[in-house]
């Protein structure tokens, strides 16, 4: 079987516990999210630096960048913010800053 490229990059990212959407709905119950997310206070300990955009049209969940809706049904990626590091899929630090967003996959 011959592997295209796109295919074993779909893989991978269909596989990945840390796949990125693009626009986020934050969800209050834990079982009804996608991933369970912990906000680190350390940017060097966060797998993802976050930018939280004001618009929508400038998301790239892959560069890091997040647009949070209120709508669940418009959102990719449905996530769930807990206190414990330990039982998170996926430690981010938010910036102020667009250019230092960007992910990290160890």
């Amino acid at each position: 079987m011959k592997k295209t490229p796109g295919l074993v990059a779909l893989i991978l990212a269909l596989g990945s516990p840390a796949v990125m959407a693009d626009t986020v709905y934050v969800t209050e119950f834990e079982s009804r999210a996608d991933r369970t997310v912990y906000v680190t206070p350390h940017q060097s300990r966060a797998q993802c630096v976050i930018f939280r955009t004001q618009y929508e049209s400038r998301a790239q969940g892959l560069h890091g960048v997040w647009y949070l809706t209120e709508y669940e049904s418009r959102a990719e990626m449905t996530i769930y913010y807990t206190d414990y590091e330990s039982r998170a899929d996926l430690i981010v630090y938010f910036t102020e800053y667009e250019s230092r967003a960007g992910c990290e996959f160890r």
